[in-house]
């Protein structure tokens, strides 16, 4: 008896049931639409900030770029400086070649000036060219001996000993015994 009745109770629930979700949604939405709009607003002023770090980023990068340049430039000028003061000769230039590893930023002072650390790492790298080529004459010079110590009728020349002339003292010392060894045979 009471289906009829039922049904309707339900649809009549359904409807309340409606309208209670609709204006909880409308209350939310107007409630909510100063939030949004404070956050739409804070959004904008996030990405302001952030647009204006990035340009500060971008000019300090290119502020440290010039400071770098800069340094290479001076790294440069002190080891050919250094080179012509030692009078190396450029077939042993090698050791203070490659300076890329000293262009950073820790060997620049606060006047961006070259750092002491800085300053010797190039001279140190000029130093070993120096004493290479320092090794290479005095074995040039030493070979004329040495061939008539092994008694060899005419000296060795630069051209015997070229292939292994830069190589160090132990492995120089091994393959010019081994060549004169073999000039005397």
């Amino acid at each position: 008896d009471t289906v009829k009745e039922a049904k309707e109770t339900a649809t009549e629930l359904n409807k309340i049931k409606t309208d209670l979700d609709t204006r909880r949604k409308e209350a939310i939405k107007y409630v909510s639409a100063p939030i949004k709009t404070a956050d739409d607003q804070m959004k904008e002023c996030v990405k302001l900030v952030a647009d204006g770090r990035q340009d500060i980023l971008d000019q300090v990068a290119k502020f440290d770029q010039a400071r770098l340049d800069g340094l290479q430039d001076e790294l440069i000028q002190r080891r050919d400086r250094l080179r012509v003061d030692a009078e190396i000769q450029p077939e042993f230039y090698g050791a203070a070649n490659d300076i890329i590893d000293l262009v950073k930023l820790g060997n620049l002072t606060a006047k961006d000036r070259l750092t002491n650390k800085a300053a010797q790492a190039v001279a140190d790298r000029v130093n070993a060219e120096l004493k290479l080529q320092q090794t290479v004459e005095r074995r040039l010079l030493e070979l004329e001996n040495a061939s008539f110590r092994a008694g060899l009728a005419a000296p060795l020349s630069k051209a015997h000993v070229e292939h292994f002339l830069h190589a160090d003292d132990e492995t120089y010392a091994t393959k010019l015994d081994e060549l004169l060894q073999a000039e005397v045979e």
